[in-house]
């Protein structure tokens, strides 16, 4: 995951439907700058060369979670 402002600009991330490495390639709407969603980097367009701010996250299974947050509720 990633942080989607840019050089100040908030950016609407989507799937451009493109692979890159075996990983998704996304773009943004404003510029339609392509990004690599392994790295975060923009691959091609205006922003190319510019990073994505990366956001921690983890993943891990409803058990884990539900163990650690008990009183967590799914709709």
């Amino acid at each position: 995951m990633y942080v989607r402002r840019v050089n100040g600009k908030e950016l609407t991330l989507r799937v451009s439907g493109k692979l890159w490495m075996r990983s998704l390639v996304m773009s943004d709407l404003e510029t339609e700058t392509e990004w690599a969603h392994l790295l975060g980097r923009g691959m091609a367009g205006p922003l190319k060369g510019s990073k994505l701010r990366p956001i921690a996250a983890d993943m891990v299974t409803w058990g884990v979670w539900k163990k650690a947050h008990p009183q967590t509720t799914v709709m």
